[in-house]
C-alpha cells in the first residue's frame, strides 16, 4: 500500500476476493508501473528501482522483500501482475476457515507452549 501511494499519479484500486482455496488482495495503481525484466528484481532486499530513487526519499527497499517472505511462510503468493496503467500486485493466501465455538483450538508454537509452562508452574514461582 506504501509503494502504491508514494507511486500512483492519481487512483489506487484496492481489491479483496476468495476464490475456492485462496484469499486474494490486489493493489493496483496508476503511476508508472515496474517493467516486466524488473519484477522479480523488487522482492530482493534493498532493491529501489531508478524512478523511486528520483521520487522522493522513500523508502529503504524492504517493503516488499519482507511481504514476500511473509506470503511465502504462509504458504502463499505475492507477485506482479501485468496491467494496463501501473503497477498491480497480488497477494495470494490459504484460505482458512475459523474453528467454530464447538471446536477446542489448541495453541502450537512458541506462545503455545509458553502458556503450557506458565499454567504448570505454582504460583510462588
Amino acid at each position: 500500500m506504501d509503494n502504491a501511494e508514494r507511486h500512483a499519479t492519481s487512483q489506487i484500486t484496492v481489491t479483496v476476493r476468495a476464490d475456492d482455496s485462496s484469499a486474494v488482495m490486489e493493489v493496483a495503481d496508476d503511476g508508472p508501473g515496474i517493467a516486466p525484466d524488473m519484477r522479480d528484481v523488487v522482492f530482493k532486499r534493498f532493491t529501489r528501482l531508478d524512478t523511486s530513487r528520483n521520487r522522493d526519499a522513500g523508502g529503504s527497499g524492504l517493503g516488499l522483500a519482507i511481504a514476500w517472505q511473509i506470503a511465502e511462510v504462509h504458504g502463499g503468493a505475492l507477485t506482479i501482475q501485468d496491467s494496463e496503467r501501473g503497477a498491480r500486485l497480488v497477494l495470494r493466501l490459504p484460505r482458512w476457515d475459523a474453528p467454530s465455538a464447538a471446536d477446542e483450538v489448541t495453541p502450537c508454537g512458541p506462545a503455545g507452549e509458553r502458556d503450557r509452562q506458565r499454567a504448570d508452574r505454582s504460583p510462588e514461582e
